[in-house]
C-alpha cells in the first residue's frame, strides 16, 4: 500500500510562513486551527491542502478537514497532540497533517497525527502550484431562497433537507434527500451532458435540427473542457425569485412581532473535485445552509439587541487572487465597506490572508458569467499571449485585472493626442478592479479639469486637444483618487533597458500598470520578462494608439498588446515613467 502524500499548495505555504513570521503580533485564537482541502479521487493516497482557518465550522464548502496548523514557535508534542485530538473527536481512524515550522526557521514542516494510536509521526510533503489542485475542481453554484424565517431557525434548517435542486439550463432535477441509486455513480463532469441549448446560441438564427444537436453537443464539450461553473437553483415546493428578497432593514416594534415572516436569498459557490459523485456535492449543501442560517440568526440577534432593526443579509462568495479556495461571508446589505472594516480584518486573520490589499470588500465578490456587468471594453487582454521568447528570463506583470482603454473609445476622436489619457484610464480601471476605489474612470474632460484644479494648467486647457505626460498622470491620480506615484526618469530608450530590476520590483510589490511617456507618445507597460544573469529584458506593452473595435484576436495578433524588445524605445528620446503605488489597505 502506498504511503499517504500530502500536497501543500504554494499559496498556503507562503501565507503560513508569512503569518508565522509575524505570529508575535497575532491574537492567540488565530495562532492555531484547521487545514482543509480534498483527497484526490484519482488517487486516495494523495491529499491536497488548500487553506486554513481558525475553526472547523468555517471550512469552505466542497473541502474537508485535512489536519491542523500551529503558528506558535516550537510547540511541544503535547500541544500538537491536544490540538489534533480536539478536531478528531468524531473520527476513529485516519491521519491528520500537522503544519508547523522547522526549528523556528522560515521553512515548512509537516507531520501526521495517527487518530487511532494518537501518535505524531514524521512525514514528508510536496509543495505544488495551486493550479495543480485547482485544475482538478469544478465550481458549482447553488442559488437559494429561504422564506418565512421566523425565530424558529432550527425548523428552517430541517426544511432544507426537503429542497429540490435544479441544474439551470437543463432538465436535470433531484431532491436533497434523493436516494435514487442511478445518480450514485454520476460525477460533476457528467452533469455537463444534461445542459440544453444556451439561450444566446441560436439567437435570431434558424438552424436545422440535426445541426442544432451538433452545436449543443459542442457547447457541452466546451463547457466541460473549460470547467464552466455548474449553476443550480434550490427551492421548496414553488420557486421563489430574487424579488422575494429585500435589501432594506426592517424596523422592529418593542415586542418584535415583525420577526414572524422574513426571507433571504443567497448564492453559495463551491469548488469540488470534478470526479466527485454529484450526490456527494448535494450533500454538502444542507450542512452549509444550516451553517449560514446560524450565522444569519446570530447577526440578527445582535442587531435586534442593539438597535431594534432587522438587517437584510447577503452571503458574499470570495475567491481571492493567489488563494485556491472560496471564502463565504454574510454581510448586512445596508452596511458600506467602510462600516465593515473590522469584519474584514477578522476574516483576513482567520483565513491567514494578508491584509495589505482589498480581498473581502463587497465589490471583490466572485461573479458568475451571468452576473458580470456588460461592458464595451475588453479586460486583461494580455491573457493568452505566447511567452516572450527571452531565454533564462523571469516574468513579472500586473496583479489582477484591468480594462483596455485606447483611441476612439467613448465616441471621442482623440487620435493623435489622447494616448496618455487612455493609459491613465487603464491605470484607474486597475484600481477599480482591485476594489481600492469605487469612483468611475475619468473622462478626458475630468482629467483636464483636475489638472486645472491643481494649478498645473490654465482654464483654457479644458476641452482642448493637448496631450499630457507622466507627471500630469501622477497629478490626476493624486487629486482625484488619492493615489501616490513614483516618477522614473531615463535619458534614452537604451537606458530603459537597464531598469529591469527596478521594474521587476515594482510589479512584485505593487503590481500596477505603468504609464511611460517619451516624445509625444505614451504607452502602458503591464509586464516584463527579465534575466538577472544577462540583464536582457522584454516589455509587455499595452498600446493605447489602437483605433479599431474590441477584437481581442486582432489586438493580440497585430501586437497592440504584446512583447517588445528594448529596441522598441527610441534611443534618442528621454522617457518618464509613472509608477502608481498601491496603498496597503484592506
Amino acid at each position: 500500500m502506498s504511503a499517504k502524500v500530502f500536497k501543500i499548495v504554494e499559496s498556503l505555504r507562503e501565507r503560513f510562513l508569512h503569518f508565522w513570521d509575524i505570529s508575535s503580533q497575532l491574537a492567540e485564537e488565530v495562532k492555531s486551527g484547521v487545514v482543509f482541502g480534498f483527497t484526490s479521487l484519482a488517487d486516495n493516497n494523495v491529499s491536497y491542502c488548500m487553506g486554513c482557518v481558525d475553526n472547523e465550522k468555517d471550512i469552505p464548502s466542497g473541502t474537508t478537514l485535512m489536519g491542523v496548523y500551529c503558528l506558535t514557535p516550537s510547540p511541544s508534542e503535547e500541544v500538537l497532540k491536544d490540538l489534533c485530538q480536539k478536531y478528531s473527536k468524531s473520527k476513529k481512524s485516519g491521519k491528520l497533517v500537522v503544519l508547523t515550522t522547522i526549528c523556528d526557521k522560515m521553512e515548512l514542516k509537516t507531520r501526521f497525527f495517527d487518530i487511532k494510536s494518537k501518535e505524531l509521526c514524521e512525514c514528508s510533503h510536496e509543495v505544488v502550484e495551486d493550479k495543480e489542485a485547482i485544475d482538478q475542481t469544478i465550481i458549482t453554484s447553488i442559488d437559494t431562497f429561504v422564506g418565512k424565517l421566523t425565530e424558529e431557525l432550527n425548523k428552517a434548517k430541517e426544511d432544507i433537507n426537503s429542497y429540490d435542486l435544479e441544474l439551470i439550463q437543463s432538465c436535470f432535477k433531484t431532491n436533497i434527500s434523493a436516494t435514487d441509486k442511478s445518480f450514485n455513480s454520476m460525477t460533476l463532469t457528467d452533469l455537463y451532458g444534461y445542459l440544453e441549448e444556451d439561450p444566446d446560441l441560436f439567437d435570431g438564427i434558424e438552424v436545422p435540427q440535426n445541426m442544432k444537436k451538433k452545436m449543443i453537443e459542442k457547447m457541452r464539450k466546451k463547457k466541460a473542457n473549460d470547467k464552466s461553473p455548474l449553476e443550480f437553483t434550490a427551492f421548496n415546493g414553488s420557486k421563489s425569485t430574487i424579488s422575494d428578497d429585500t435589501s432594506e432593514d426592517i424596523e422592529l416594534s418593542e415586542d418584535l412581532k415583525e420577526l414572524t415572516s422574513y426571507g433571504n436569498q443567497w448564492t453559495e459557490c463551491v469548488k469540488s473535485d470534478k470526479r466527485l459523485p454529484s450526490l456527494q456535492t448535494y450533500n454538502f449543501w444542507p450542512k452549509n445552509v444550516s451553517h449560514f442560517l446560524t450565522s444569519y440568526g446570530n447577526q440578527w440577534t445582535e442587531c435586534v439587541k442593539s438597535d431594534k432593526r432587522l438587517p437584510s443579509l447577503q452571503t458574499y462568495n470570495f475567491w481571492p487572487k493567489n488563494v485556491s479556495h472560496f471564502v463565504s461571508i454574510v454581510y448586512p446589505k445596508s452596511l458600506s465597506d467602510e462600516q465593515l472594516v473590522s469584519r474584514r480584518k477578522e476574516y483576513h486573520l482567520r483565513y491567514l490572508i494578508r491584509s495589505d490589499r482589498p480581498v473581502f470588500r463587497k465589490s471583490n465578490r466572485f461573479l458568475l458569467d451571468n452576473e458580470k456587468p456588460k461592458t464595451d471594453y475588453l479586460t486583461s487582454v494580455h491573457i493568452g499571449l505566447k511567452e516572450s521568447g527571452l531565454k533564462g528570463g523571469q516574468t513579472y506583470w500586473v496583479y489582477g485585472d484591468y480594462t483596455y482603454h485606447h483611441y476612439m473609445q467613448d465616441r471621442i476622436d482623440d487620435n493623435g493626442w489622447g494616448c496618455a489619457y487612455r493609459s491613465l484610464q487603464t491605470i484607474v480601471s486597475w484600481f477599480r478592479h482591485q476594489s481600492y476605489i469605487d469612483k468611475p474612470v475619468p473622462s478626458h474632460t475630468d482629467i483636464q479639469q483636475a489638472l486645472v484644479d491643481v494649478g498645473d494648467k490654465q482654464p483654457s486647457f479644458v476641452g482642448s486637444r493637448q496631450w499630457i505626460g507622466s507627471q500630469e498622470v501622477s497629478y490626476v491620480l493624486s487629486h482625484l483618487y488619492e493615489i501616490t506615484s513614483k516618477i522614473m526618469f531615463v535619458n534614452s530608450g537604451a537606458e530603459l533597458a537597464n531598469k529591469g530590476r527596478e521594474l521587476a520590483h515594482h510589479f512584485t510589490t505593487n503590481g500596477t500598470p505603468i504609464m511611460i511617456g517619451g516624445g509625444v507618445l505614451a504607452h502602458t507597460i503591464i509586464g516584463i520578462d527579465f534575466s538577472e544573469d544577462t540583464g536582457d529584458i522584454k516589455f509587455l506593452i499595452l498600446d493605447p494608439h489602437y483605433t479599431g473595435g474590441e477584437d481581442l484576436n486582432i489586438i493580440q495578433k497585430k501586437g497592440w498588446c504584446g512583447w517588445k524588445a528594448s529596441t522598441f524605445w527610441d534611443k534618442n528620446s528621454f522617457y518618464n515613467l509613472c509608477l502608481p503605488q498601491r496603498p496597503e489597505t484592506y
